[in-house]
């Protein structure tokens, strides 16, 4: 949502499933200046890698929430899949991204992610090598 003083708040993005649990939550602006999301499975595992669910992704757009030309798969603003539950975003000093998100009973992760990835969930979780 964006929020404009004296304005009704505004959606973004749109579509994206929410439940009782896994609803990811974390937005922030990159270095690209694009609006990064990080959403859960809401539940549902199997849109984890689902490329047509917004859920168990991070989803990249701009800041008026259009899909950047350069997002890997074309006019999705899906950025990467097979997330479970995604609560963190971050990019060190070189613009690379990482994301941390929940396990289902352990098995945290931190991952650094790349456009078009697949981060295995429901297949992979935790420690994949």
């Amino acid at each position: 949502m964006r929020f404009r003083p004296g304005e009704p708040p505004e959606p973004v993005v749109t579509g994206i499933p929410s439940a009782t649990i896994h609803n990811g939550g974390r937005i922030a602006f990159g270095p690209d200046r694009m609006l990064h999301a990080g959403t859960g499975d809401a539940g549902n595992a199997a849109l984890a890698q689902d490329r047509g669910s917004l859920g168990g992704k991070i989803l990249r757009v701009t800041p008026d929430g259009d899909v950047p030309d350069d997002n890997p798969f074309d006019g999705s603003p899906v950025w990467s899949l097979g997330h479970r539950n995604v609560q963190g975003l971050a990019w060190d000093a070189d613009g690379r991204m990482w994301a941390s998100e929940f396990g289902p009973d352990r098995d945290d992760e931190i991952n650094r992610v790349e456009a078009g990835g697949s981060y295995g969930w429901p297949i992979v979780t935790g420690r994949s090598g």
